[in-house]
Order: structure tokens, then C-alpha cells, then sequence
């Protein structure tokens, strides 16, 4: 399967922010399922056939940094890219020590999103 075929979900409780990045992503050659939350998540993702997720940080009271730290062990091959409109070191130091594949502040400019995006596709788990 090639990067164009690659399928890429995305988590994020503002459903503007879903839409935009599905629409740079599906401009790209990308397939997207996205969520709204993490339960939505957790019942509808087939994250085991996922190229990559983008998660944000602050889900309505719930942590994307905890869903990684579960995702760890069930697929600790799916590389995970971070997001959150609260940019600060706490937040940065807590995606790296969970294995973050990268870490975007929003807002972010698409080309970031994508360098990003086929550096992790493209790392060897």
C-alpha cells in the first residue's frame, strides 16, 4: 500500500478542526475517519489498520496523553501526532515521554501537519 492509500484518523473534540484537517489530509491522498471523542473513538477506530493518529491534547476533560499511554499497549506500532491550542512545556514534555510521534500548537500551518505526518508514516515503529 502506498502513503496515498494510507489512512489517518483523527481525534478532536472541535469538530471545525476535524473537518479542516480531513480536507488538507483527503487533498493529499490521504483516507481519514476522525472522532470526537475518546469513547467514540475507542468503539468506532480501526486504529489497528491506522497509518497514523492525530490526537489532540485536552479532549473535554479527557487526555490524549492517556489514550496514548493505552494505545502503547494494544498497538504500540501506531504512531501518534499530538495537537493542542494549549502549547506549553508541560504539555510538550508529556508528548515526547509517551512516544509522540510529533507535536503540533495549534494553529499550525498544513505543510507542518504533513512533513510531520510522512515522517511518521515513513519511521520504522
Amino acid at each position: 500500500m502506498d502513503d496515498q492509500q494510507k489512512l489517518v484518523c483523527i481525534l478532536d473534540d472541535d469538530a471545525d478542526i476535524r473537518k479542516a484537517l480531513e480536507r488538507v489530509l483527503n487533498l493529499h491522498g490521504y483516507r481519514c475517519r476522525s472522532f470526537s471523542s475518546i469513547a467514540e473513538f475507542n468503539t468506532r477506530a480501526n486504529y489497528k489498520e491506522a497509518a497514523c493518529l492525530i490526537l489532540d491534547i485536552h479532549l473535554n476533560g479527557e487526555s490524549g496523553i492517556d489514550l496514548k499511554r493505552q494505545l502503547s499497549h494494544s498497538v504500540p506500532a501506531l504512531p501518534v501526532i499530538f495537537m493542542t491550542g494549549r502549547d506549553c512545556s508541560a504539555n510538550r514534555e508529556a508528548a515526547k515521554q509517551v512516544g509522540g510521534a510529533g507535536y503540533l500548537a495549534k494553529p499550525f500551518e498544513s505543510k507542518a501537519l504533513l512533513g510531520m505526518l510522512e515522517a511518521a508514516i515513513r519511521s520504522p515503529s
